[in-house]
C-alpha cells in the first residue's frame, strides 16, 4: 500500500512507470548500501515531489505528509534540499523567511 501511495505522489503522468514504483533499477543507478541510506533517499524524494506539487508552499506540503510546518522545515534542513536544487535562496537551507510558508526551489 505504501508502495502505490509513493507511486501516486511521485507520478507525473497518467501511468506509474516501474522505476517509481521502484521495480526496475539501470544498471548506473546504484542502490542504497543500508537501510538509513534507503530511507533518507526516500524522504528526500518524497519531500521534494511533495513541495513541488504544492508549488514550494510548506502548509499544504506539511498537511499532505502529515506533520507540522515546522517539522517539514527540520527535514528540509537535515536533508539539505535546498543545496539539492538549481537555484538555493538565502537563508536556512532555503528557508525565505518562516512568515512566507514558502520554500523556494
Amino acid at each position: 500500500m505504501n508502495c502505490i501511495q509513493r507511486s501516486v505522489v511521485l507520478t507525473e503522468g497518467v501511468w506509474i512507470d516501474a522505476p517509481v514504483l521502484g521495480l526496475g533499477h539501470s544498471n548506473g543507478e546504484q542502490r542504497p548500501l543500508n537501510l538509513a541510506q534507503a530511507r533518507d533517499a526516500f524522504e528526500r524524494e518524497l519531500v521534494r515531489e511533495t513541495l513541488r506539487v504544492h508549488g514550494h508552499r510548506i502548509a499544504p506540503a506539511a498537511r499532505q505528509l502529515g506533520v507540522s510546518r515546522v517539522t517539514l522545515y527540520r527535514i528540509v534542513t537535515r536533508l539539505k534540499l535546498s543545496e539539492c536544487e538549481s537555484a538555493p535562496t538565502a537563508g536556512a537551507a532555503g528557508v525565505t523567511h518562516l512568515s512566507s510558508d514558502r520554500i523556494e526551489p
